[in-house]
């Protein structure tokens, strides 16, 4: 009898780690000299300000059940997805909202049954939308994080949501944050750097040798 509960046991864990199957999102396609840890600072102020916004705005329009869909591609296995559902919480939580968190069941089902890891549009598609009524849900939270690199070399991180309804599918409410990744110091920059740094020493000493002789020629002989 013990065989069998234990079979049975490590059989419904094993089907419900299948079933969720969006513990590990793809990775998100990176410039090759990007310092994650900026990105992540980056990120994490860019999800901030943006779920500030939605909270303020009463975006879901009296929605007060929610659910965040993980990103396709994320960092360390879903942290900028893990940020906005923390950001909500502290920013929306305090309203009063509900979020159901991306380890549900249903909502599991739906992510594989749609593959919203290979295609991000179909996790938009109203029947699917819908589904996510049968937890509790009025609201879908759908967030996308880009990042742009400029011909200048500039790299921009976009944090982007849209709220769609769960009985309608449809879109109530859309915003974007952008923010410009700090680069990583170069070589190049550290002797700018230091060469800049010497030429204002240099100038300083100058100055302060010119200001020594001025006063030293109006003293009285």
């Amino acid at each position: 009898m013990k065989h069998i509960l234990l079979a049975t046991v490590l059989l419904c864990t094993a089907i419900a780690a299948h079933a969720q199957g969006i513990a590990n999102p793809r990775p998100l396609n990176l410039p090759a000299d990007t310092d994650v840890s900026t990105l992540k600072n980056t990120g994490k102020q860019a999800i901030a300000e943006l779920m500030a916004a939605f909270a303020a705005n009463d975006a879901a329009s009296g929605s007060k059940s929610y659910i965040i869909l993980p990103l396709p591609r994320d960092v360390d296995q879903g942290y900028f997805t893990l940020q906005f559902e923390n950001a909500f919480t502290q920013k929306a939580g305090a309203a009063g909202y509900k979020l159901y968190t991306r380890t549900d069941s249903v909502l599991a089902n739906v992510l594989k049954e749609t593959e919203f890891q290979q295609n991000y549009e179909d996790a938009l598609d109203k029947s699917t939308i819908q589904k996510l009524a049968f937890i509790g849900a009025q609201a879908v939270v759908v967030p996308r994080m880009d990042i742009d690199r400029s011909a200048d070399g500039t790299v921009t991180l976009r944090a982007s949501i849209s709220v769609h309804n769960v009985a309608t599918a449809e879109k109530v409410w859309g915003d974007e944050t952008a923010k410009d990744i700090p680069r990583p110091l170069t070589t190049e920059d550290w002797v700018r750097r230091g060469a800049i740094g010497l030429a204002a020493l240099g100038g300083l000493a100058v100055l302060l040798w010119f200001l020594g002789s001025v006063r030293a020629a109006a003293r009285p002989r």
